[in-house]
């Protein structure tokens, strides 16, 4: 059963250790959001769907596309090789967001194309369609933006003492730069040794992001 929204901000406040209480509820939720950016900048959700030939369609609509987030991974073609086929990057082009067209081929009837794209990852009071094998991760990495947050107003405070100069708080200032660190380190080995997308989806071809002429693709 996949992690509801409050496992994901209990986690996250047991691993910040605000005893103090400096940060608010608002914190918790604004880095949870930083680090599912994160996610989804670099780690995207990659979905497939495939689409039979009839002998005349050369455009497909890719329903899940998300504007600006989305980017083509590959389109396979004919799809069902024993060897997958791919098409090059000059071979197919996004007319507009969400509308993929071929270039230079038209699928017969008895063929089919396979499209893999990026579509953002999901997590709200209400779905998570995030595996639950990113979750300590992603917490991490919240963490981390805490914890630097707290590191910043422990270093704000003033002994007046010192004519205003800033102190270390009962070592803390230190301690929080640490723990962030550390957390931004179990959230990049994560993905350095699980990568980020769901197991099972890999091509093992480069993909170029120009055109043939040197001009940038359109993804989205």
């Amino acid at each position: 059963m996949a992690k509801a929204l409050a496992d994901y901000t209990t986690r996250i406040t047991s691993l910040v250790q605000d005893n103090a209480s400096k940060l608010e509820t608002a914190d918790y939720t604004a880095a949870l959001a930083a680090a599912l950016e994160d996610l989804n900048s670099n780690h995207p959700k990659v979905t497939i769907v495939s689409e039979d030939g009839d002998g005349s369609a050369y455009e497909w609509t890719l329903a899940s596309w998300v504007e600006e987030q989305s980017v083509v991974r590959a389109v396979e073609y004919p799809a069902g090789e024993r060897n997958p086929e791919y098409l090059d990057s000059d071979e197919y082009t996004m007319v507009t967001p969400g509308d993929l067209r071929l270039l230079n081929y038209t699928p017969g009837a008895d063929e089919s194309i396979k499209i893999s794209y990026t579509i953002p990852w999901t997590l709200t009071a209400e779905a998570n369609d995030i595996p639950d094998r990113h979750f300590e991760a992603i917490c991490s990495r919240a963490a981390a933006v805490c914890c630097t947050q707290l590191a910043a107003a422990y270093g704000q405070d003033i002994d007046p003492t010192y004519g205003g100069g800033v102190i270390q708080v009962g070592g803390k200032l230190p301690n929080y730069i640490k723990l962030s660190d550390k957390y931004m380190e179990v959230w990049k080995n994560h993905f350095d040794t699980s990568g980020g997308h769901e197991a099972g989806f890999s091509i093992a071809k480069d993909f170029e992001n120009t055109n043939s002429d040197g001009r940038g693709r359109l993804f989205h």
